[in-house]
């Protein structure tokens, strides 16, 4: 419970006005997401043996993710619609390496004393799958990997209004159901992923979606 009158500013988990420290930790996560991306196409386009889905291949997944544990019980996020980018390399037939990155905004959540604006999640992915051909055009991946998160906030209630965030590290698990069309890719997807930040941040969720993509 919070004390003392109202005020105001940024907050964060970790304590107040530590926002450009968790706001880097996010750049390096997106990065590295992005450089995921790059090393995959830049390894997968240099492999021409047996690739499911190509030397490189990249996509756009629209979808719902499901929150649970303490963005469900703290915040009053439990799922809206999420959009990410996927591109991934051949290192080696059907092992693929690869990034995503994934975002997720809420508009307005009323809790118990106070509401929410602007909710946002940010995730950037580093992973591994690896890709099985099912003939006639039909590919089946699994995979898994780390991931760096994100989440901010404007809070409001009788003691406190301003924006807050947090950041942490996960792991995810997933996989894909994809039709190949020569150089065109469409397809469902699912993943299960779990967060964790230093202090306090334990959460899990869930999504699944559909995408259409592109092969090099």
């Amino acid at each position: 419970m919070r004390a003392g009158g109202p005020r105001t500013g940024t907050r964060t988990l970790f304590g107040y006005d530590r926002p450009m420290k968790l706001a880097s930790l996010t750049r390096v996560g997106t990065l590295l997401a992005v450089a995921a991306l790059a090393l995959g196409a830049g390894v997968g386009l240099t492999h021409a043996q047996d690739q499911p889905l190509g030397g490189f291949h990249m996509w756009i997944s629209v979808g719902q993710q499901s929150f649970h544990d303490d963005v469900e019980e703290f915040w009053g996020v439990s799922d809206d619609t999420f959009l990410a980018l996927e591109g991934y390399g051949s290192i080696g037939g059907r092992h693929y390496v690869g990034g995503r990155v994934g975002y997720l905004g809420v508009g307005e959540v009323d809790g118990e004393g106070f509401t929410i604006t602007d909710f946002s999640f940010l995730s950037g992915e580093v992973n591994y799958k690896y890709a099985i051909d099912l003939g006639h055009g039909f590919v089946f991946d699994v995979g898994g990997g780390g991931a760096l998160l994100w989440i901010d906030w404007v809070e409001s209630d009788a003691f406190f209004e301003g924006s807050l965030n947090d950041a942490g590290f996960g792991y995810q698990a997933f996989f894909d159901f994809t039709w190949r069309a020569r150089h065109f890719l469409a397809g469902l997807d699912a993943r299960y992923q779990r967060a964790f930040d230093i202090v306090d941040l334990n959460t899990s969720s869930f999504s699944a979606g559909a995408h259409v993509g592109i092969v090099f």
